[in-house]
């Protein structure tokens, strides 16, 4: 949640176990070398993909980087309504 505070307060976040976690990522291709969280101020590397969740818990998009952010602006409503 401190993450996450960082971002839009609409955003959610994906909590689990590490396993669960990473099998989910690979899944959507957004991979990711799990932190030592043992330090104070760890860091996470991961791509830059972004892949679109809608709200019934289904892939709505995957957008490879770099992002085109206004293109991206353009489509996201769409990709969340699953317009």
């Amino acid at each position: 949640s401190k993450y996450l505070g960082f971002f839009n307060a609409g955003f959610k976040g994906l909590t689990g176990e590490e396993e669960t976690l990473q099998k989910f990522a690979n899944s959507v291709s957004i991979p990711y070398i799990p932190a030592d969280t043992s330090k104070e101020n760890y860091t996470v590397d991961h791509s830059g993909n972004l892949v679109i969740i809608g709200p019934d818990g289904t892939q709505r998009g995957f957008i490879r980087a770099p992002v085109n952010n206004a293109k991206l602006a353009e489509q996201l409503p769409g990709l969340i309504s699953g317009s």
